[in-house]
C-alpha cells in the first residue's frame, strides 16, 4: 500500500480495520511463498488472488476521486503481483477477485460515528466508473493474453436502493470517557435478512 498511502495518507485508518488478520503480505514475500507452497501441493490448485479494499467512506477522508483511486491502486497492485507470479515462477493467475466496497446509488450520507453533526451528502462513483478504474490497470499491466477472470463482491450494490429502512431511536448513551454519543435504534441490518 505504499503508493496508495502516499496518494492518500488517510487510507492508513482503513488498514487498522483488519489488524493484519486477513491475507498475506506481498511486500514481505509471504504471499509468494504461500503460492509456491500451493503449487507444490498434490492436494491444492492455485487459481488466483483476492483483495478487498472496502468503501473509503468508513474511515479516512472520503471523496469520489479518492474512492476510485483506492480501487485503482489496489487493482494495479494485484495486476503487478499477477505479472510477477507469471514472470518469476511461470504460473498464470486465472482469477482475480478484487473484492467489494462498491456503493450503490448516486449519493451517500457520511458522518463521524458518535458525532453526527458533520453529516453530509457525498457523490459516489457509478458502476461504469468503478469498472473502468479497476479494469484499466489490469489491461495495462497484463495485456490481453494474461487477463484473468475478474470477480467482484457486489454485496448490497444490486439491492441497496430497493427499500428504505424506517427506524426509531430507543436509547441515547453519552460516553464521557470517549466523548461520543451512541444512538440505539429498534432496527438494524439484520432487519433486511430476517
Amino acid at each position: 500500500y505504499k503508493r496508495l498511502l502516499q496518494l492518500d495518507p488517510s487510507f492508513g485508518s482503513m488498514l487498522t480495520v483488519g489488524e493484519g488478520k486477513f491475507g498475506c503480505s506481498i511486500e514481505t514475500g509471504e504471499a509468494l511463498k504461500v503460492i509456491e507452497t500451493i503449487i507444490e501441493s498434490n492436494y491444492l490448485d492455485f487459481v488466483g488472488l483476492h483483495h478487498h479494499v472496502g468503501f473509503s467512506g468508513y474511515m479516512g477522508t472520503y471523496t469520489k476521486v479518492n474512492e476510485l483511486m483506492h480501487h485503482h491502486e489496489c487493482a494495479k497492485e494485484l495486476a503487478n503481483f499477477a505479472k510477477d507470479i507469471s514472470d518469476s515462477i511461470g504460473t498464470r493467475v486465472h482469477r482475480l477477485n478484487i473484492g467489494g466496497g462498491y456503493r450503490a446509488g448516486k449519493i451517500v450520507v457520511l458522518a463521524t460515528p458518535g458525532d453526527g453533526t458533520d453529516g453530509a451528502l457525498y457523490e459516489v462513483p457509478t458502476a461504469d466508473e468503478y469498472a473502468k478504474t479497476v479494469t484499466e490497470p489490469l489491461k495495462d499491466t497484463l495485456g490481453e493474453d494474461l487477463l484473468p477472470l475478474l470477480q467482484l463482491e457486489l454485496g448490497s450494490y444490486p439491492t441497496a436502493d430497493a427499500g428504505i429502512m424506517l427506524t426509531k431511536v430507543t436509547e441515547v448513551k453519552d460516553s464521557i470517557k470517549m466523548a461520543k454519543r451512541y444512538v440505539v435504534t429498534d432496527a438494524g441490518m439484520w432487519t433486511f435478512i430476517s
